[in-house]
Protein backbone atom coordinates (compact mmCIF):
# COMPACT_ATOMS: atom_id res chain seq x y z
CA UNK A 1 0.00 0.00 0.00
CA UNK A 2 2.84 2.37 0.80
CA UNK A 3 4.16 1.97 -2.74
CA UNK A 4 0.75 2.82 -4.18
CA UNK A 5 0.50 5.92 -2.01
CA UNK A 6 3.96 7.13 -3.00
CA UNK A 7 3.37 6.41 -6.70
CA UNK A 8 0.07 8.28 -6.64
CA UNK A 9 1.59 11.19 -4.73
CA UNK A 10 4.44 11.42 -7.22
CA UNK A 11 2.06 11.38 -10.20
CA UNK A 12 0.18 14.29 -8.61
CA UNK A 13 3.32 16.24 -7.90
CA UNK A 14 2.44 15.96 -4.21
CA UNK A 15 -0.72 15.86 -2.18
CA UNK A 16 -2.38 19.26 -1.94
CA UNK A 17 -5.13 18.22 0.47
CA UNK A 18 -5.43 15.32 2.92
CA UNK A 19 -8.52 13.95 1.19
CA UNK A 20 -6.48 12.95 -1.86
CA UNK A 21 -5.24 9.96 0.09
CA UNK A 22 -8.67 8.40 -0.38
CA UNK A 23 -8.11 8.50 -4.16
CA UNK A 24 -5.29 5.94 -3.99
CA UNK A 25 -6.48 2.77 -5.71
CA UNK A 26 -7.26 -0.07 -3.33
CA UNK A 27 -6.86 1.95 -0.14
CA UNK A 28 -9.77 1.14 2.14
CA UNK A 29 -11.52 4.04 3.96
CA UNK A 30 -10.46 2.61 7.33
CA UNK A 31 -6.81 2.67 6.24
CA UNK A 32 -7.18 6.25 5.05
CA UNK A 33 -8.64 7.28 8.41
CA UNK A 34 -5.86 5.54 10.38
CA UNK A 35 -3.19 7.03 8.13
CA UNK A 36 -4.55 10.55 8.47
CA UNK A 37 -4.30 10.29 12.24
CA UNK A 38 -0.51 10.22 11.85
CA UNK A 39 0.12 11.91 8.51
CA UNK A 40 -1.23 15.17 7.11
CA UNK A 41 -0.35 17.62 4.36
CA UNK A 42 1.75 20.08 6.32
CA UNK A 43 3.36 21.92 3.44
CA UNK A 44 1.54 22.27 0.15
CA UNK A 45 3.96 21.58 -2.70
CA UNK A 46 4.39 24.14 -5.43
CA UNK A 47 2.83 22.80 -8.59
CA UNK A 48 2.50 24.32 -12.01
CA UNK A 49 -1.20 24.69 -12.68
CA UNK A 50 -2.53 24.10 -16.18
CA UNK A 51 -4.52 26.77 -18.02
CA UNK A 52 -7.68 24.94 -18.98
CA UNK A 53 -8.28 27.31 -21.90
CA UNK A 54 -4.93 26.80 -23.62
CA UNK A 55 -3.82 23.30 -22.60
CA UNK A 56 -3.77 20.54 -25.17
CA UNK A 57 -5.71 17.33 -24.59
CA UNK A 58 -2.39 15.59 -23.96
CA UNK A 59 -1.47 18.11 -21.26
CA UNK A 60 -4.88 17.74 -19.59
CA UNK A 61 -4.60 13.96 -19.72
CA UNK A 62 -1.42 14.15 -17.65
CA UNK A 63 -3.61 14.92 -14.65
CA UNK A 64 -4.29 11.74 -12.69
CA UNK A 65 -7.98 12.54 -12.48
CA UNK A 66 -8.65 13.11 -16.20
CA UNK A 67 -8.79 10.28 -18.72
CA UNK A 68 -7.47 10.99 -22.21
CA UNK A 69 -10.92 10.73 -23.80
CA UNK A 70 -12.28 13.28 -21.31
CA UNK A 71 -9.33 15.58 -22.02
CA UNK A 72 -10.32 15.56 -25.71
CA UNK A 73 -13.93 16.26 -24.71
CA UNK A 74 -12.77 19.27 -22.65
CA UNK A 75 -10.83 20.69 -25.58
CA UNK A 76 -13.79 20.12 -27.94
CA UNK A 77 -16.18 21.79 -25.48
CA UNK A 78 -13.81 24.72 -25.10
CA UNK A 79 -13.54 25.17 -28.86
CA UNK A 80 -17.33 24.98 -29.37
CA UNK A 81 -18.05 27.48 -26.60
CA UNK A 82 -15.24 29.98 -27.01
CA UNK A 83 -13.48 28.90 -23.83
CA UNK A 84 -14.33 27.84 -20.32
CA UNK A 85 -15.29 30.60 -17.91
CA UNK A 86 -15.83 28.58 -14.74
CA UNK A 87 -14.96 25.15 -13.43
CA UNK A 88 -18.68 24.43 -13.10
CA UNK A 89 -18.89 24.39 -16.90
CA UNK A 90 -16.86 21.19 -16.84
CA UNK A 91 -19.89 19.46 -15.35
CA UNK A 92 -21.64 19.92 -18.70
CA UNK A 93 -19.16 17.54 -20.32
CA UNK A 94 -20.80 14.13 -20.40
CA UNK A 95 -17.96 11.91 -19.16
CA UNK A 96 -16.34 14.46 -16.87
CA UNK A 97 -15.71 12.96 -13.39
CA UNK A 98 -18.03 15.30 -11.49
CA UNK A 99 -17.19 13.65 -8.18
CA UNK A 100 -13.58 14.81 -8.59
CA UNK A 101 -14.14 18.39 -9.76
CA UNK A 102 -12.80 19.90 -6.53
CA UNK A 103 -9.61 17.89 -6.81
CA UNK A 104 -9.19 18.58 -10.53
CA UNK A 105 -9.65 22.31 -9.95
CA UNK A 106 -6.60 22.25 -7.67
CA UNK A 107 -4.41 21.61 -10.72
CA UNK A 108 -6.05 23.99 -13.20
CA UNK A 109 -6.54 27.72 -13.55
CA UNK A 110 -8.67 30.06 -15.63
CA UNK A 111 -7.25 33.27 -17.04
CA UNK A 112 -9.52 36.24 -16.51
Amino acid sequence: MATRIITFRDRLGGFLIDEQLSDVYGLQPEVVERTLVRFRVLKIPEIEKIDINTATAEELAQLVYIQKSVAYDIVAYRERNGGIRSFDELLEIERFPADRINRIALYLFLKN
